[in-house]
């Protein structure tokens, strides 16, 4: 069972002064309609529970996310030096980034806001997202793990474009360097069901558009549990930054 954590409270709530604030004092900033608590109150329901993702519909169990991106040969010979996992973000407790963040299929939450969307993620930290409804431009934004996303909706469909995720963000297991552009399309299937469909591409690292489309189911019961990567960790580096493994037995 996942307990809540007091942090998504007060994201929630940053989210609505964020939405509430004033463009200039004493003015009040003109909205679009999705900026508004009527236009919340209008949303598909993503909000109650938290989503899992779903592997039960595919050959073997296997998540769709697995289909193997589509490098060009730089990538796939540089790839091919690299030792699997040893010098991946996971196993330094760095951010998996974007579109990192949707893929381990740790389960997520959303927060629904005024002018914002925030996704949670019960990895690492509380891993968060804030999607923006109230511009429809990335107004140059520094880069960033998670990159900048603004979204909309097309009829119940929640459509997200993020650009500036930067160059430590890994794509396929390498450094994206920083040209990955990603656009999501989320909605309601069923009552309990929800689709994803992932378009990525990156112009040093791939042929052509990487697209997914993973599945999740709600979990009604479930709630947001805090973790870190840090903890239990076995093989962090020693304080003067030496390689080191703790193998003593565990109690």
């Amino acid at each position: 069972m996942h307990r809540i954590d007091r942090s998504a409270v007060w994201l929630a709530a940053a989210g609505i002064l964020a939405g509430g604030a004033t463009a200039q004092a004493g003015q009040a900033p003109a909205r679009p309609a999705s900026d508004s608590w009527s236009a919340v109150a209008k949303w598909p329901d993503f909000m109650t529970g938290m989503w899992a993702e779903n592997y039960s519909f595919s050959s073997g169990g296997a998540s769709p996310a697995s289909r193997q991106p589509p490098l060009n040969e730089a990538a796939k010979a540089l790839l091919a030096k690299r030792v699997k996992g040893a010098e991946g973000n996971g196993a330094r407790c760095l951010p998996l980034g974007m579109p990192g963040m949707m893929m381990p299929g740790y389960p997520m939450a959303f927060f629904f806001t005024r002018g914002s969307i925030f996704i949670m993620s019960d990895m690492d930290d509380l891993l968060v997202r804030r999607i923006f409804l109230n511009r429809s431009t990335h107004n140059d934004p520094d880069p960033s793990w998670n990159g900048d996303s603004v979204g909309h909706w097309e009829g119940g469909t929640l459509v997200i474009d993020t650009t500036a995720i930067n160059e430590q963000a890994p794509l396929a297991d390498l450094p994206s360097g920083g040209k990955t552009h990603i656009v999501e399309r989320i909605r309601l299937t069923g009552p309990n069901a929800l689709e994803w469909k992932l378009t990525v591409t990156n112009p040093d690292l791939l042929t052509g558009p990487w697209e997914m489309t993973k599945t999740y189911v709600r979990h009604a019961d479930w709630e947001l549990q805090q973790a870190s990567c840090a903890e239990g960790n076995r093989d962090a580096p020693a304080g003067n930054g030496a390689a080191q493994v703790d193998l003593t037995p565990r109690k």
